[in-house]
C-alpha cells in the first residue's frame, strides 16, 4: 500500500496544475473595433496590460480577475467593455482525478489557468456629435454671385 501512495504523491506532483501544463497561462485575444479600425485599444487585468490597434491579437495573461479592453480613436468616444473569464474544460475534468484534482485545481487557480477569455472581442466605437460653431470646410467650388458675372457696370 505504501507503493500506491508513494505513485499516486508522485503523480500529484508531477501533474500538478494540468490546466496550467496543457493551456498555459497565456491566451492571445483578437479584437476589432466597428465601424472603424484604427483605434488604440488596451487590453488589462490584474496581471498587466496589453496594447494594441484594431484589429489586432494580443496576448493576454489568464486571471481570475475580469478582462477590461478600453479603444480609442480620434473622433470618438472612447469605449470600454468588460469580460469576465469562464471554466477551461481542461480544469474542470482535472478536478475530477483522484488523489492529483485537488492539487491540480489550487495551482490552476492561483495561476489563472483554469480560466479562459472569449477569443474574440468586437468593440463598438460611437462618432462623437459635431461641436457647435465648428467651420464646415466644403469640397464643392461656391458659385458666383449671378448679377455680377452677368452685366458689366454702368458709369
Amino acid at each position: 500500500m505504501t507503493f500506491v501512495r508513494a505513485a499516486a504523491l508522485t503523480a500529484a506532483l508531477l501533474c500538478s496544475g494540468c490546466a496550467t501544463v496543457i493551456e498555459g497561462t497565456t491566451q492571445p485575444i483578437t479584437i476589432a473595433t466597428t465601424p472603424v479600425s484604427g483605434a488604440d485599444c488596451v487590453a488589462s487585468n490584474d496581471r498587466g496590460h496589453w496594447p494594441v490597434v484594431s484589429p489586432g491579437t494580443v496576448i493576454v495573461e489568464k486571471s481570475q480577475s475580469v478582462l477590461q479592453i478600453v479603444c480609442s480613436k480620434p473622433g470618438f468616444a472612447d469605449a470600454k467593455f468588460f469580460a469576465a473569464g469562464t471554466m477551461s474544460t481542461t480544469a474542470l475534468i482535472s478536478g475530477f482525478v483522484p488523489y492529483v484534482g485537488m492539487l491540480n485545481t489550487v495551482v490552476d487557480a492561483s495561476s489563472g489557468a483554469s480560466l479562459h477569455y472569449q477569443s474574440d472581442y468586437v468593440i463598438a466605437l460611437k462618432p462623437l456629435p459635431a461641436t457647435p460653431g465648428a467651420t464646415v470646410v466644403s469640397a464643392a467650388p461656391s458659385p458666383a454671385p449671378a448679377a455680377a458675372a452677368a452685366a458689366p457696370a454702368a458709369h
